[in-house]
């Protein structure tokens, strides 16, 4: 019976709303009737449907006030949510430079940010890094008046009619900048060598007030020792004296030394009364006894008495001992040095006189060996002579053909012979 009750009933999917209208796309035409007119059609069937549905009309909206409504709401929210933005008109690239005059404008403006940015790190910047700003500063004022000199030529040259600058005058400009250029550079070179000079001025007075300058120059390196390790030294020793505490000590020290020098002084001075006592008194063996102990407590006393002085007249060089001492201690090595030269001398000397004696050795075999063959020479050439005689003579003999029946044995005593 359900299905018999709900069957002319139409379906809920397919009924079409009531207020249900056409999307409408920014790019269709506004003034588009075929489309108004079927969507008219469309939803001209509408409140028939829904009258029949049971639902009031008579407050409903045509479809055709409702679609310009829609259309006018849709371009006025077109209109708003659209805005209009004008570009600013591009200027086109030249490859031409600029002119001289922006230039020069604008490096003038560099350096003098240069110059504010060089004063303030010379205010800010260490001790050590002031040298670096100086030379800086100084580097931009060249430049600077550089400018200027460029600037008042270009403004001559504009000034002369209609622009026209002869070549000698441009040559006489560039030939004055070269010199100002040069004049600079002679006149930096000579404030810096003033700058060393009085450094070294410096250094020196700094030397006498600290006292490395009285002292002695070692031969292992050929300048004046450091003075910073004498500074700290003497800066230590400063905050030393300085303290109270430390002066207190000193004092303390000194008071206990006092009474131990007063005892050494009156041991010195009671051998000597006794001494005397003794030779005016009568002798006997205690006092010889007794002269004799203070006899051998009086060679301690001897020896303080020859101490003494010698500590008194050392006393003022007390600081000067140790750059003795060092002086010392190089002259040890170097006295090491030169014995160790002279033991390679003396060797070299031994040497020689070896070699001088095989040399006369030498020369006396070779006078002898020139001796025997000049005696040996002679004797030869007398030889070779007295053969030649017999060789001439036996020669004759046979060209003349007298001696033919010389007997055998004479013919071979004179050829043995």
């Amino acid at each position: 019976m359900s299905a018999a009750k709900y069957a002319n009933l139409p379906d809920i999917d397919t009924a079409p709303d009531l207020y249900e209208t056409p999307d409408v796309f920014p790019g269709a035409s506004q003034g588009s009737e075929s489309e108004d007119e079927e969507g008219r059609a469309t939803r001209s069937k509408v409140p028939e449907v829904t009258l029949r549905d049971g639902l009031d009309g008579s407050h409903v909206m045509k479809s055709a006030e409702a679609t310009e409504r829609f259309r006018r709401a849709e371009q006025s929210s077109r209109k708003k949510g659209t805005s209009l933005y004008a570009y600013t008109p591009s200027t086109s690239y030249s490859a031409a430079p600029p002119p001289f005059s922006q230039r020069l404008h604008s490096l003038k403006h560099e350096l003098a940010a240069l110059e504010a940015e060089a004063q303030s790190s010379l205010t800010s910047s260490p001790q050590d890094e002031e040298p670096n700003s100086a030379e800086l500063v100084r580097e931009l004022a060249d430049m600077r008046t550089r400018l200027e000199r460029v600037g008042t030529s270009a403004d001559a040259r504009k000034k002369t009619p209609n622009g026209a600058t002869s070549k000698a005058s441009h040559t006489e400009s560039l030939r004055a900048q070269t010199v100002s250029v040069d004049d600079t550079g002679h006149e930096r070179k000579v404030k810096d060598v003033q700058a060393v000079s009085d450094i070294d001025k410096r250094l020196g007075e700094l030397e006498k007030i600290l006292g490395s300058s009285a002292l002695t120059l070692d031969e292992a390196s050929p300048l004046s020792p450091p003075l910073l390790p004498m500074y700290t030294r003497l800066n230590t020793l400063l905050g030393l004296l300085t303290q109270p505490r430390h002066l207190d000590s000193i004092s303390r020290r000194l008071k206990l030394l006092l009474p131990d020098l007063d005892r050494l002084s009156n041991a010195q001075t009671t051998p000597s009364k006794q001494g005397a006592r003794r030779q005016s008194g009568p002798q006997s063996l205690d006092a010889v006894d007794s002269s004799q102990k203070a006899a051998s407590s009086s060679q301690p006393s001897s020896m303080q008495e020859t101490i003494l002085p010698i500590l008194n007249r050392l006393a003022p060089h007390l600081n000067q001992i140790p750059h003795i001492l060092a002086r010392l201690r190089t002259l040890s090595a170097l006295h090491a040095s030169a014995s160790a030269f002279d033991e390679t001398l003396s060797s070299l000397e031994a040497d020689q006189q070896s070699v001088r004696r095989s040399l006369t050795d030498l020369s006396q075999a070779v006078a002898g060996i020139e001796g025997s063959m000049e005696s040996n020479n002679k004797v030869v050439q007398g030889n070779f002579d007295s053969l030649d005689m017999r060789i001439t003579a036996l020669t004759s003999q046979m060209a003349d053909g007298s001696n033919l029946n010389v007997p055998r044995e004479f013919s071979q005593q004179s050829i043995a012979s």
